[in-house]
């Protein structure tokens, strides 16, 4: 970032203006230029209709500081120009003061070609920015469907080939054979000159305690680090109850905010339950796994998962997201990374377009978003695999979608395969509920379903590691990859619904005794926990 070439101030004082009028606002935008101490930053402007207006979210990474800060507000044309004002945030002290307004970061730029130039004043003085159209690139893709065990064989296959780096996200990690088999080939790629970095939840630990199974932290972590592999075990439990006392802090600051007419800034939620879910294996910037599967025997041998194998330049997206967490979970003695370049492709892998999505909660809810609006947007078919299915608003989407003559038709574990007792207790409240809307129900019979995919009229699907609940879609970072392409849609249906739905039974009705509807009611309350 500090090599911004000195040419960007001149450019951003000298360049000619045009009128803004025809210029479409919306979408994702490239941010460059100078602090008001002259320090270069880099980051992005995204812009959403909003009633009439315009709402803006601005993340900006200073130079040598990989932690973006995030400001949002609202924008609008006026004269020809291009106006930011950031929402007002005033502190408590200032409040307790006795002020009643803090003036807000502001910004103004004109067009010039098709970018925006012009100037941002905050409390630290006025900078010089440039704004250019970000149209990340999507498709020249090349797209598998990986289904159980095949998917590790893929996986093994793409750890062998890589050249340059390797990365590893996971939510769990067993000391199992397969968990120590994919230690063990690491191992061995970081001997030979491989950058390795795993990113592991510690809620590993906490699930394979349950399960009597020994995880990535007894001890396996330790041997990956002396072989040269960089581990983060993020998300301890007691460093988040920490975190969740500080959110409960903050959120009496921001009622306070709200209180006195100020809006609280955007951030992350990183309490106790705000786990990392994704599980990602990213080789070389150029091709990825996104999926449901994390590392461990079961996953490999027993269960249905599904992972999807993307090569060209949306692997790059999914290497940012990978940046991304590990950033964020840096502490004192771990390195940031810098998301790099995108690499080169002598030619394009394939013909297919993918957009990655990460969810991150309290700053990202694109995939809720995405599901929302397939479920409103088809008018055929409706096809969901997923393992936990207890969002109301999800559920109320599909009823309204059946109501109005699409088919939608959900598999999810049979009672007998949950291996949640909680979930599978709160989703009997709304069990008959579903079944009345019109919904095809289906419980998988033959193991364990842990698949998160959906296809939307045989054209759209989606593959990754959110399930349909709150919790997965507000609480904790979940990354899937939407694939708007037929080919892909429907090898989707032939190789998982055409397969699977035979080995289903179809839900009905059924009667809930007292006892049971005393618990799953219970359980249903607390539906964003589970």
């Amino acid at each position: 970032m500090n090599r911004i070439v000195p040419s960007l101030l001149a450019l951003l004082l000298l360049a000619p203006t045009a009128g803004a009028q025809g210029l479409d606002l919306g979408g994702e935008w490239r941010l460059q230029g100078l602090g008001a101490a002259g320090e270069a930053l880099g980051g992005r402007v995204r812009l959403v209709p909003d009633g009439g207006g315009w709402r803006y979210e601005r993340e900006v990474r200073v130079e040598r500081d990989p932690r973006p800060l995030l400001e949002r507000g609202r924008a609008h044309v006026r004269e020809g120009a291009l106006h930011l004002e950031a929402d007002v945030t005033p502190g408590l002290v200032a409040l307790g003061r006795g002020a009643s307004k803090v003036d807000p970061a502001r910004a103004r730029y004109r067009a010039a070609g098709p970018a925006w130039l012009g100037e941002r004043r905050d409390a630290a003085g006025v900078g010089r920015e440039r704004l250019e159209r970000w149209e990340p690139r999507r498709d020249g893709n090349a797209v598998e469907l990986l289904i159980d065990g095949e998917a590790f064989v893929r996986m093994r296959d793409a750890i062998a080939a890589a050249r340059e780096s390797i990365e590893v996200q996971t939510f769990q990690w067993a000391d199992d054979p397969t968990g120590r088999g994919i230690a063990a080939m690491l191992l061995a790629r970081a001997r030979q000159g491989v950058r390795v970095r795993c990113l592991v939840d510690a809620s590993s630990k906490t699930v394979n305690d349950l399960l009597k199974k020994k995880d990535i932290t007894a001890g396996l972590d330790r041997e990956l680090r002396a072989g040269g592999v960089e581990v983060i075990v993020a998300h301890g439990y007691l460093r988040g109850l920490g975190r969740s006392v500080a959110e409960a802090g903050r959120g009496l600051a921001d009622a306070t905010r709200r209180l006195f007419g100020g809006a609280p800034p955007a951030r992350e939620r990183r309490g106790v339950m705000n786990h990392d879910h994704r599980k990602l294996l990213v080789v070389d910037r150029a091709v990825a796994f996104v999926g449901g599967m994390n590392i461990a025997s079961e996953y490999e041998h027993e269960w249905h998962d599904v992972q999807a194998r993307v090569e060209g330049p949306a692997a790059h997206a999914v290497h940012a997201l990978f940046v991304d967490r590990w950033n964020a979970a840096c502490r004192r003695g771990d390195r940031p990374m810098q998301a790099g370049a995108a690499p080169a492709f002598e030619r394009a892998p394939g013909d297919v377009r993918v957009d990655v999505l990460g969810s991150i909660p309290g700053l990202d809810t694109s995939i809720r978003d995405m599901f929302l609006r397939e479920l409103a947007a088809a008018r055929r078919t409706i096809l969901i695999e997923v393992a936990y299915f207890l969002d109301d608003r999800i559920i109320d989407a599909l009823g309204a979608a059946a109501r109005r003559g699409v088919r939608a038709l959900v598999i999810v574990p049979s009672d007998e395969m949950n291996d949640v007792y909680l979930v599978k207790e709160a989703f009997a409240w709304v069990h008959n509920d579903v079944v009345r809307s019109g919904v095809e129900l289906y419980f998988y019979q033959p193991r364990l379903v842990h698949s998160k995919l959906a296809v939307f009229d045989g054209a759209r699907a989606t593959v990754g590691s959110s399930n349909l609940d709150k919790m997965a879609l507000d609480g904790i970072a979940e990354a899937n990859v939407f694939i708007p392409d037929a080919r892909f849609a429907r090898e989707v249906e032939r190789r998982i619904f055409e397969v699977d739905l035979p080995q289903c039974e179809r839900a009905r009705e059924r009667p809930l005794p007292w006892r049971r509807k005393l618990i799953s009611g219970t359980l249903h309350a607390f539906r964003g926990l589970l």
